[in-house]
């Protein structure tokens, strides 16, 4: 009897150190847990999927030594197996018939320890408009204190129904005696549960990461130090300022080419122009009159003299280029 007594006790320790802390009553927050489920298809494969909206609660006995009541309620219309079409054969009245039924429900009647942190709790699952009982296997760890200061307590749960039970019996026969979906459903997942006096906002959790709150956190966890962080930003800053002096001094440069400037420049350019075509033809004479017997056009003399004064006239275009728009 000594020996029952104690290892009952031991079992228990766990729920009586959270419920010291976290009161007679703790909820699932949904930001970090799920349900899921998993269904046999075509005999050898299976079908995962989730429900993306449910809530539930974890209820202390009136001295907050035991847990006295586990209840969850899951929406059907949230169902989702990665294919929306699925969804919507699961949504109808063939499968969960969400319009009449949006619920399913699970309430525990007792609740017993098997084994260190892990517990069975007996009670009745309402689906389909049909109630049965099953057992949930469920586990619980140890007081976790997140970023915020809130404690939190996660678990993880699973269980196994049979959909016939529910009235869930739509199926499709494919070959040697089976059929196109299974009948054992296996359903399990993980919750984070908190106090209700000290529940973490869902807004906490959905802060954009930015390099503000990237500091923040590296200053929380050691990583980096209020002096390292104010040197950095101070660096950066005189980094940033020569940048700056930099290109202002190239914006200034430009700024200072006037109208009458540019004129100026286009009107060298044309002149230029000009001379540069004059020049390119008394070139090419130039070579006609030392080679007059010699000079063909379309000979080596002739290609000669294109070459060397069309060179001089890309030369010129470039250096017009680079005064006016290479700075």
């Amino acid at each position: 009897m000594f020996f029952k007594q104690t290892l009952l006790i031991l079992l228990l320790t766990p729920l009586i150190s959270l419920s010291s802390t976290l009161g007679r009553h703790w909820t699932i927050n949904k930001d970090h847990s799920e349900v899921l489920f998993e269904i046999p298809y075509l005999k050898f494969g299976k079908v995962t999927g989730r429900f993306t909206h449910f809530r539930g609660s974890v209820q202390y006995d009136k001295d907050e030594t035991l847990i006295q009541k586990i209840s969850i309620i899951v929406f059907t219309d949230s169902i989702d197996t990665g294919n929306k079409l699925r969804d919507g054969h699961l949504r109808s009245k063939d499968f969960f018939n969400v319009t009449k039924f949006p619920k399913i429900s699970f309430e525990s009647n007792t609740i017993t320890p098997i084994g260190p942190d892990q517990f069975r709790a007996s009670g009745f699952v309402s689906m389909h408009g049909i109630k049965k009982e099953i057992n949930l296997f469920f586990s619980l760890s140890e007081i976790i204190t997140d970023t915020w200061g809130k404690p939190s307590v996660m678990g993880t749960f699973s269980g196994r129904l049979d959909r016939r039970d529910f009235g869930l019996t739509w199926n499709k026969f494919i070959e040697k005696e089976a059929y196109l979906v299974g009948n054992k459903i296996k359903f399990y997942g993980q919750v984070q549960l908190q106090s209700r006096r000290a529940l973490t906002d869902s807004s906490k959790h959905l802060i954009p990461v930015n390099k503000s709150l990237k500091t923040r956190n590296k200053i929380l966890r050691g990583e980096e130090t209020i002096e390292s962080i104010n040197r950095g930003i101070i660096e950066l800053k005189s980094e940033n300022n020569n940048q700056q002096q930099r290109e202002n001094k190239n914006n200034k440069t430009q700024d200072q080419r006037s109208t009458a400037w540019w004129s100026a420049y286009f009107s060298m350019g044309f002149i230029g122009f000009l001379s540069i075509i004059t020049l390119m033809f008394q070139g090419k004479q130039f070579f006609i009159s030392i080679f007059q017997n010699e000079y063909e056009e379309t000979g080596k003399w002739g290609f000669i003299s294109d070459i060397i004064v069309y060179s001089v006239g890309l030369v010129y275009v470039w250096a017009m280029w680079i005064i006016g728009f290479g700075q």
